[in-house]
């Protein structure tokens, strides 16, 4: 992959040069506090920090507990309905996205 970059045929036969996507990257050995004397961050500012990394991904690997997974996913699934521009608040459904959902 030569500088990150990407050629394209354009439709009149000339080469355009755009910028490849970074690659897709997650990490995959993250400890929350509820690992005890290893993790020091809370799982909702790990889910934080990755989603302004712009992570696709995050792996929580607590030891003995999944109550950092849980409340990882709790903070994702608010972090995803305030993006998304969903006003609900926690526990509250998100508004249907078709007329299909609306009956």
């Amino acid at each position: 992959m030569a500088d990150a970059q990407e050629d394209t045929a354009g439709a009149t036969g000339g080469r355009e040069r755009r910028a490849a996507p970074p690659p897709r990257y997650a990490e995959l050995c993250v400890t929350s506090n509820f690992t005890f004397l290893t993790g020091a961050s809370h799982p909702e500012e790990l889910v934080a920090r990755a989603a302004e990394l712009g992570l696709h991904a995050i792996a929580i690997a607590d030891r003995n507990s999944l109550a950092g997974v849980v409340r990882a996913h709790v903070a994702l699934r608010e972090l995803a309905r305030a993006r998304s521009g969903g006003t609900g608040g926690a526990g509250a459904p998100a508004p249907p996205t078709d007329t299909a959902g609306a009956s």
